[in-house]
């Protein structure tokens, strides 16, 4: 990518990608005995320098958002938003479902985004006005307007947040990333998050909405701009289209 042309997102962080996500998954194996949160941390903290290592060393001038190391403001046109492992929790218990997500930002819009899952060597990616991938393949958002066949995906959250969701088949992955993903890829209809990070959704938001999909904050606040000063939690609603209606729920 130079300036604000896009290189195949893909192309570029391939092999990267593939090799970070090895080290993790080999990590995760050699270290058995470490337990849950101190697994994650030890892996989380190595993912985020490696990655913002080689984002500095390919970008020098732009911009880093991530979860682990803040804000890292250069004044550039272009800010990266990072989460180098998005389902800590699954990574730490070696479940399969978790995600590094990049999103590369021109002004506060996502312009390119990327959620790599390792244990199962998928690659999502996005380009603005190219559409959204899964490896090198076009995906598509689903066009059903009912949730009576399909899949809505929903997480937990704080007792004050989280709500009871009361239509369709409901799942939980643990994985804000890899949901957004999956919903641009037509395998899910909704995902429900109670309070994600900007760094959870950047690159899953860009995939949902190359591949047709809308998502939107449920405080009736705007999603974009992005606001990289902001490191607050939201309530977040991705759908497979517009004509898909919002699900009910209900406080429980």
């Amino acid at each position: 990518m130079e300036g604000g042309a896009v290189q195949n997102i893909f192309n570029l962080f391939q092999p990267f990608l593939e090799d970070l996500g090895e080290k993790l998954l080999q990590f995760s194996y050699d270290n058995q005995k470490i337990q849950g949160k101190e697994l994650a941390k030890k892996a989380d903290w190595e993912a985020s320098q490696r990655i913002w290592s080689f984002l500095e060393e390919n970008f020098p001038n732009d911009n880093i958002m991530g979860e682990e190391q803040g804000l890292k403001w250069k004044n550039g046109e272009f800010t990266w938003v990072v989460d180098p492992i998005d389902g800590t929790s699954n990574y730490s218990h070696r479940f399969p479902l978790w995600a590094i997500s990049i999103c590369r930002c021109q002004g506060q819009s996502p312009i390119a985004g990327l959620v790599y899952l390792p244990a199962l060597k998928s690659f999502y990616w996005a380009e603005k006005g190219k559409g959204s991938f899964h490896n090198q393949n076009p995906i598509h958002a689903l066009k059903n307007t009912s949730y009576q066949k399909g899949f809505l995906v929903g997480h937990s959250g704080s007792r004050k947040e989280e709500k009871t969701i009361a239509v369709g088949k409901l799942r939980r992955t643990g994985s804000v990333a890899a949901d957004l993903a999956f919903l641009a890829h037509g395998i899910f209809l909704a995902v429900y998050a109670p309070e994600p990070h900007l760094w959870d959704m950047a690159a899953g938001y860009l995939l949902v909405k190359e591949a047709g999909g809308v998502t939107k904050r449920l405080d009736e606040k705007a999603l974009e701009p992005f606001d990289f000063q902001n490191r607050e939690s939201f309530p977040l609603l991705g759908k497979a289209n517009s004509k898909l209606p919002d699900p009910l729920w209900y406080d429980e």
